[in-house]
């Protein structure tokens, strides 16, 4: 064996899925397949900082001088309504090549890192043999932490097509700018919402959700595509115009990815590997993290078992779920209203009016409070 666990993907979530097993004395191999930089909305929510500072990894965040963001912002036209996070906890927009790089950083001393793709795998013999570029590596357990288009999820069998409309997400990120926002502003127009999250001094991440008639214009030309569709919010447009692009734009998609399984014999998915819904609330990095937890949790414990580890990988899916329910519906949620310009207008006045209201939703969000303590509160947002 080359290792005890094979962890294939070295973003956030592959790197603390092997921290949190190194930390319990497992040997740990990972796969890092060096793609640059990522798309990504870079907001790492209150509950997400809080899974890097169990991991003993929160120095990261001023190593890479992120930014902290107080609640979140949405905004259509002249309508626009202000939630802060429970707590009065920080979020941190960090630059995903620094952040992951620094995280990476972390595995020195703690870990292997290869740098090459996978290309299949196979479960034989007590073990998993994974064939890569640069060869054949053995492991009693592989970790598919390889984001939304997962390798490891096809070849495992438990890719399954998505439902629903097409969503696809692009960024950019721009420098040199006098001010950055004090919370991550969403800015919402007919097909499309624009994040701009603060990453550091004088800079923004803006990211876009398209959906139908924004994905359309994307086309061939995705930097021509996001400015025609920026176009529909003349503030951002003119914000973009004092400061420079230092990042072009780049695209993800489709978003919306579903994974019919999240282990398999020997093997287990982690963050987006394991299925995404959409990136709308933002917090797809912060979740990663706490699975992560879960999963080495669970690898663990079916390394000390001496046996295939079914039923600690089962356990893993079950808590996994748990975790995410909440997440999950909010997003749906959210989605249903964006869909519908009338009714999202009535919430973003209902929201401004009432920032109690937000704050319940920004609880939901981060984890600290649960999905049904909304029942109460949603007919008077729609009303």
């Amino acid at each position: 064996m080359d290792a005890e666990v094979l962890v294939v993907g070295a973003g956030p979530v592959g790197v603390a899925t092997a921290l949190g097993l190194a930390s319990r004395g497992r040997d740990v191999l990972v796969l890092h397949n060096d793609v640059g930089d990522k798309v990504c909305g870079e907001g790492l929510m209150p509950h997400g900082v809080d899974a890097l500072e169990r991991l003993g990894v929160d120095g990261v965040l001023s190593e890479i001088g992120s930014a902290p963001f107080a609640g979140i912002c949405w905004q259509r036209g002249d309508l626009r309504a202000v939630g802060h996070f429970p707590g009065r906890r920080d979020g941190h927009g960090v630059r995903r090549d620094r952040f992951d790089r620094a995280l990476r950083g972390r595995l020195k001393g703690r870990a292997t890192v290869r740098v090459g793709r996978l290309r299949s795998f196979t479960v034989e013999g007590g073990g998993v043999t994974a064939q890569t570029d640069g060869g054949e590596l053995r492991a009693l357990f592989l970790v598919g932490a390889d984001g939304l288009h997962s390798t490891v999820r096809r070849a495992m069998g438990a890719w399954t097509r998505s439902r629903g409309a097409v969503r696809v997400g692009v960024r950019e990120r721009w420098e040199g700018l006098a001010a950055i926002p004090t919370h991550v502003e969403v800015h919402v127009t007919r097909d499309a919402e624009f994040y701009v999250t603060p990453v550091g001094e004088g800079a923004v991440n803006v990211a876009m959700l398209a959906s139908q008639g924004a994905v359309k214009r994307l086309g061939g030309d995705v930097s021509g595509g996001f400015l025609t569709s920026l176009a529909a919010v003349p503030a951002l447009l003119a914000l973009r115009g004092t400061g420079r692009v230092t990042t072009r734009a780049a695209a993800v998609g489709p978003l919306r990815q579903r994974a019919s399984t999240l282990v398999g014999a020997r093997v287990l998915l982690a963050g987006d590997a394991g299925g995404f819904i959409d990136g709308i609330t933002g917090e797809g990095m912060s979740l990663g993290l706490l699975g992560a937890e879960l999963g080495a949790e669970a690898l663990d414990d079916a390394l000390r078992s001496g046996s295939s580890g079914a039923s600690a990988l089962a356990t893993y899916a079950r808590r996994r779920r748990r975790l995410e329910r909440d997440a999950e519906w909010l997003t749906e949620l959210v989605l249903w209203w964006v869909r519908r310009p009338g009714l999202g207008d009535v919430v973003l006045r209902q929201l401004r009016r009432r920032p109690d209201l937000f704050d319940a939703f920004l609880a939901v969000q981060v984890g600290s409070a649960p999905f049904l303590s909304l029942l109460g509160r949603v007919p008077r947002l729609v009303c």
